[in-house]
């Protein structure tokens, strides 16, 4: 199917079930008809014509370390640049360095968001901000120890105190009912946070059977000075998962310049393959208006899911490279940038690889 383009397509715009305390739901909605759609982004190919310079290298959390038992993988690892820090985060556990490698401390996930540690839990992502020189971490949490006996979970949000993550964080948290959302995503801007996810349905009882079925992008729109300033009950917009149940893996950008406007970007890796999505998200969460949410849909070239890539030493046990999902979105200076995987035949090559999109 060949898409017209993007200034033909009709932008859609979403409205959040407004929540102001994120343990409850207050149940009132936003009037937001009538929206209009702010500036979209501009897109950008860059060949890559030169190799960055390592200055210092330094190992990470190793599985030994992962404080979660055999079979606990893939790691999800993430990582983290403050201004003297640099933070990793695995499934359950965070370690912080300096940026010559020294280890300065090493925190369990379960213990610093304050759940029980046989709740199942996983997923983390850590981000910093340098907008607000504030540390944000994501995190998935069931409501079981067994995800087979799982009926709601649960986004979790821990915010810095300062730009030191060896200070408090504050923590926050909303359930979301009879579902799950996987993959939870996280970006920001000015005055806004994204935490987002892959809802699954849980119904009756079971988040771990995979044949449920999927439910679309669920994701809440928090309101920044109050995170940053440790507000007990942060104004907060919740949009269901009924938002966009075609794409997949909508990722909010991490904004490296000032922009009024959240930037989100996602794609059809189950269908066409052949655009993206960007959503703009305005306004604030809190008493008046409150947030809202368009989408314009930009045709981009067709692109495939890569394929299992070789592992040296060991041609019999190839590595899984995932399907062509984005994986991360950044918004700086005009340009929003998104990657993830996909099939492409290098220069010079006669095989199909999988490569950075």
């Amino acid at each position: 199917m060949k898409l017209p383009p993007a200034a033909a397509i009709p932008a859609r715009h979403f409205k959040p079930l407004r929540v102001a305390n994120p343990v409850a739901y207050l149940q009132r909605k936003a009037a937001m008809s009538g929206a209009t759609l702010p500036e979209v982004p501009s897109f950008a190919t860059l060949a890559l014509t030169t190799t960055p310079t390592v200055s210092t290298s330094f190992l990470g959390l190793a599985f030994p370390d992962s404080q979660c038992g055999p079979g606990c993988e893939p790691p999800d690892t993430q990582v983290a640049v403050g201004p003297n820090n640099v933070v990793e985060v695995t499934n359950i556990v965070a370690r912080i360095f300096d940026k010559s490698g020294t280890l300065i401390s090493t925190l369990n996930l379960n213990s610093l968001f304050d759940v029980d540690p046989s709740i199942f839990s996983s997923d983390p992502r850590i981000r910093y901000d340098t907008i607000s020189n504030r540390w944000f971490i994501s995190f998935l949490i069931f409501d079981n120890a067994d995800i087979n006996m799982a009926q709601n979970g649960s986004f979790y949000l821990a915010v810095s105190s300062s730009s030191d993550p060896t200070q408090p964080f504050y923590i926050y948290n909303f359930e979301t009912l009879g579902a799950f959302p996987d993959q939870p995503s996280l970006g920001f801007n000015d005055d806004k946070v994204v935490t987002g996810g892959n809802s699954f349905s849980c119904s009756p009882t079971n988040c771990g059977d995979v044949t449920l079925p999927y439910l679309g992008m669920e994701f809440i729109v928090w309101s920044k000075a109050d995170l940053v300033a440790g507000v007990g009950a942060p104004a907060m917009d919740f949009y269901p998962a009924d938002e966009d149940p075609s794409d997949f893996g909508v990722q909010p950008a991490t904004s490296r310049s000032s922009t009024s406007t959240l930037f989100m970007l996602s794609d059809d890796e189950y269908s066409t393959q052949n655009h993206v999505t960007v959503w703009s998200v305005t306004g604030v969460p809190g008493p008046d208006a409150g947030s809202s949410v368009a989408t314009t849909v930009l045709p981009i070239a067709t692109y495939s899911d890569a394929p299992l890539a070789p592992q040296k030493g060991n041609s019999t046990n190839p590595i899984d490279t995932g399907d062509a999902r984005l994986e991360n979105a950044i918004f700086r200076d005009g340009l929003l940038w998104g990657t993830g995987t996909a099939a492409c035949t290098p220069l010079e090559d006669s095989v199909t690889r999988s490569c950075l999109q």
